[in-house]
């Protein structure tokens, strides 16, 4: 191989596969220190067939999610390794052998799960994990005029609001002054 137009400094050069590809082979990134108009040769990638994780996402009905993001990240090591769920919620990524925890569980609409249990898999192997996401409440409704006519194009948004506990069992709101 041969990469040109590179910064000053450390470089990291890794396999790519191009958007909606599925992977054959994993390495290891390579950190390349180089200088200004250097050429570093000799630059060495070895290429493995790896490991599978499976991770299997359903909402909280036992129904399979769709288009779900899912991220790992090697323990130790910035090195990660992801995909989208399929119509069936299973995400199939080729990974190194090796210790991986969550980095990521995506998709708009969805919460992912609070905890995850690092995974461990090991070379020509694959390890199935499942996980849970919890839709995210929803609001619907028309907008009216003042004689109750619906209107079209009117664009309209929601905010949290936070209301901490004053310890007396009323709310306090967040500028601390009591709403009872």
């Amino acid at each position: 191989f041969r990469l040109g137009s590179l910064s000053d400094g450390t470089n990291i050069v890794m396999l790519w596969t191009a958007r909606g590809q599925k992977p054959e082979w994993v390495a290891e990134d390579v950190r390349v220190p180089l200088t200004a108009g250097q050429t570093k040769r000799e630059v060495r990638m070895e290429i493995t067939k790896g490991a599978f994780i499976e991770a299997l996402i359903k909402d909280t009905t036992g129904k399979p999610v769709e288009k779900v993001g899912v991220y790992f990240r090697r323990v130790g090591q910035e090195q990660g390794f992801g995909s989208s769920t399929d119509a069936n919620g299973l995400a199939r990524i080729r990974v190194l052998p090796g210790a991986y925890s969550i980095s990521q569980i995506f998709r708009p609409g969805y919460a992912p799960p609070e905890t995850t249990d690092p995974v461990t898999v090991a070379e020509g192997r694959t390890q199935r994990v499942e996980y849970v996401v919890t839709a995210k409440p929803k609001v619907a409704g028309i907008v009216r005029d003042e004689a109750g006519h619906p209107l079209a194009g009117i664009k309209v948004q929601a905010t949290w609001i936070h209301m901490f506990s004053s310890g007396t069992g009323g709310a306090v709101s967040e500028d601390r002054k009591s709403t009872r």
